[in-house]
């Protein structure tokens, strides 16, 4: 365990570019540590290893499985194709390991619904890796939202309109996804991500009585950790997250028929 009994000790699963950042998130935090990596090549696991400066005391496997089976590791993190997180996910689950998967969490919501199951009957954590979700800042536009009286002077009153991008340039195989949001209650939404424009993090929000504006939204955060609080104090996992990552899979399937079609538009 350590030295501090509240340490959680993370395995991953994967060499994938990502993985390297949240190893280093993971050394930053501190309350986790990182005890194992594996990757199905055991040397480009130790390459990779090598690479990132991991210390000695992190167990380098061939096999995603050895992982796993390691009773030293709390909780798994998947930065695999997105094909494969049903397969191992549940697998993780079923050894009692609590789960962090990259985004998206999976190809459609039946294999959401497999990865759900079997971490709510295993009594284990499960995560997706959308990281501004959990910013100190994003809690604070709820307030602003939701939590403060539609007198008060900072508040932006009734929302009426939210416009947020996420872009990047990649691949020309990649392609942009614009989505419509209207509520009956007059709120409208325009949620616009690529791959084929210059980097974007830009979120506006106008309501009745004030506007917010952010050009740098998505941004890492280290939240406090609910595996630790689980193992150590009989803690129940949080199944925000579950419901979270639910809709976030129905609106992936949504784009994914959208294509099927032809690029015409899906509701939801």
């Amino acid at each position: 365990m350590g030295e501090n009994s509240k340490t959680v000790r993370l395995g991953i699963l994967g060499c994938a570019n990502i993985a390297r950042k949240v190893a280093r998130a993971i050394g930053l935090s501190p309350n986790a540590t990182l005890c194992a990596i594996a990757n199905r090549s055991k040397e480009k696991a130790e390459k990779f290893a090598a690479e990132n400066g991991f210390p000695a005391s992190v167990r380098v496997y061939g096999s995603y499985d050895q992982v796993l089976e390691d009773p030293g590791v709390d909780a798994v993190y998947f930065p695999l194709p997105t094909s494969l997180h049903v397969r191992w996910a549940v697998m993780a689950a079923n050894k009692k390991k609590h789960v962090l998967v990259e985004k998206p969490v999976a190809l459609e919501v039946a294999e959401l619904d497999r990865i759900l199951e079997a971490v709510e009957s295993n009594g284990v954590q499960f995560m997706d890796c959308s990281m501004w979700l959990h910013h100190p800042r994003t809690a604070h536009i709820q307030d602003l939202l939701f939590s403060v009286p539609l007198s008060a002077n900072n508040s932006i009153g009734p929302v009426r309109f939210i416009h947020s991008t996420s872009t990047m340039p990649a691949t020309p195989e990649f392609l942009e996804t614009s989505l419509l949001w209207d509520q009956p209650n007059q709120t409208l939404a325009t949620i616009h991500c690529s791959f084929l424009s210059h980097t974007s993090m830009d979120l506006a929000i106008c309501g009745s009585n004030g506007s917010l504006h952010l050009r740098d939204f998505i941004i890492p955060y280290g939240e406090t950790i609910f595996v630790a609080g689980i193992r150590d104090c009989g803690s129940k996992p949080s199944t925000k997250w579950l419901e979270i990552s639910g809709k976030t899979q129905l609106v992936v399937d949504a784009v994914n028929k959208s294509l099927e079609l032809g690029c015409k538009s899906v509701c939801l």
